[in-house]
């Protein structure tokens, strides 16, 4: 058995041996309780539903605090801040050591997703229940790059390496919340690589641009498969250094900030599994040809001392970017 089957089958254990009493532990006796608040969205709880004592218990239930344990990470604390209902945050830290920035740091809410008119059917719902992730940062401040964990944009320290856990734990509560999956919006390249295959454009046009994408620029091969070539296509999105060969004039390619959605239930998948959305992703992936200047970005990338590595070089030009 993979790791990843490995890790699914104890998350579903989890998942089924949490109850909802453990997971809102700390909560105020059912006696002070009305009918309507056993059951409406209460603001005071995380996602209107999870309690700080509930969350604490669910991280450790699910290996996270062990996870963490094995990087170094000895005590952690959790932090919620529920100010604003629309954008809750969740941040995990580092206690011994003691470390000033988070190792997570999730902003999130409850939305709901409309669907374009012209895809509504039999199956598809006009509008779906949704977990919005705003912001997901996963982080490692003890580790460091190297020429074998290259920098991605946007990256201060390396990751956590805890991503599919993480994407666990968030599908979970969309179970939990009979939620129709998790929506966010990719901010480089490279999360919508990663994000592929469980997520999808809700624009079969941005889908088909990100399906020429992984064509062109990968020689038809996983993206993940040679995470060096990952990087340095993400990096040529950051410095204007992909043009689609099909417009005229060629111009860098902007990267496109537009949602993803990682399916969670039937209806959702119905829609991405649907005739209609499948025809529009590959006229949509057609009408690309991208090319990236390979040159340019090997120069580039040497200046900045990613490749060849060049730490010290690599330091200087990471406080600039910060």
């Amino acid at each position: 058995m993979s790791r990843s089957s490995k890790l699914r089958k104890y998350y579903e254990q989890a998942y089924r041996d949490l109850s909802r009493v453990e997971l809102q532990r700390g909560l105020r006796p059912l006696d002070d309780l009305g009918l309507m608040d056993l059951f409406d969205y209460d603001p005071e709880l995380w996602l209107g539903f999870y309690t700080k004592e509930g969350l604490s218990l669910a991280l450790e239930r699910y290996g996270m605090n062990k996870d963490l344990r094995k990087r170094g990470f000895k005590e952690i604390r959790l932090e919620l801040n529920l100010e604003d209902s629309e954008e809750q945050m969740l941040r995990i830290w580092s206690e011994r050591p003691k470390i000033e920035e988070p190792l997570l740091e999730l902003v999130a809410s409850r939305t709901v997703l409309h669907f374009r008119d012209d895809f509504l059917d039999a199956t598809t719902p006009a509008f779906a229940p949704m977990l919005n992730i705003h912001w997901l940062l996963m982080q490692n401040p003890r580790s460091s790059f190297g020429p074998d964990r290259l920098p991605l944009p946007g990256q201060v320290h390396p990751g956590s390496g805890l991503g599919e856990q993480v994407m666990g734990l968030l599908t979970n509560t969309c179970r939990r919340l009979k939620l129709g999956g998790l929506v966010t919006v990719p901010a480089h390249f490279h999360n919508a690589i990663m994000y592929a295959g469980t997520y999808h454009y809700i624009d079969p046009q941005a889908e088909g641009a990100l399906q020429a994408l992984q064509r062109d620029l990968f020689n038809g091969k996983s993206p993940l498969d040679d995470p060096t070539h990952l990087v340095a296509a993400s990096w040529a999105f950051q410095w204007k250094m992909i043009v689609d060969k099909k417009n005229d004039p060629e111009e860098p390619y902007e990267w496109f900030h537009e949602a993803m959605v990682h399916p969670c239930n039937s209806e959702m998948r119905a829609y991405f599994e649907s005739p209609k959305y499948l025809d529009e992703v590959a006229a949509a992936r057609d009408t690309h040809d991208f090319k990236i200047f390979d040159k340019a970005l090997s120069r580039q990338m040497a200046r900045c001392g990613l490749a060849p590595w060049d730490s010290a070089r690599v330091n200087e030009w990471l406080a600039k970017q910060a």
